[in-house]
């Protein structure tokens, strides 16, 4: 035999073999239980609703600087965008601004000096004291 017929041969017999340890046999699909995958959860229904949130948004009144906040061009825009990051949830500082900073991009702040930004900060001051047994946690 010459060459090329040898390669062609050993390749065609590997192969056989190869097929020949595969087990091709329909399978019946596998039951799923519940899991945490999102493919067939419900749409939510609004924001996001942290304990966190609700203090700050909520009828009690314990955070005066949010009814700023919807009085002031941006700042609902960015604080939702907060909210839904769970920012202020995080116990630290600089964990905060590094969670809120995408957030100034979304509500088109153009800069430190936009009116929303300060804003947004007396609202994390009042997460920290008036809220704070359900802000600065950890994200729990």
């Amino acid at each position: 035999m010459n060459r090329p017929m040898l390669r062609i041969s050993s390749l065609l017999l590997s192969s056989a073999l190869f097929a020949a340890c595969l087990d091709v046999t329909p399978q019946a699909p596998l039951e799923l239980g519940a899991d945490a995958g999102t493919e067939d959860a419900p749409a939510a229904d609004g924001p996001v609703q942290s304990p966190c949130r609700s203090c700050i948004t909520g009828d009690a009144g314990s955070c005066a600087p949010w009814q700023e906040c919807l009085n002031t061009p941006r700042c609902p825009e960015f604080m939702a965008c907060v909210f839904d990051r769970r920012c202020l949830d995080l116990p630290q500082w600089d964990q905060r601004v590094d969670c809120a900073m995408p957030c100034t991009e979304v509500a088109g702040i153009p800069d430190v000096y936009d009116p929303a930004i300060g804003v947004g900060i007396r609202i994390n001051q009042c997460a920290l004291e008036g809220c704070g047994s359900v802000c600065a946690r950890g994200g729990s």
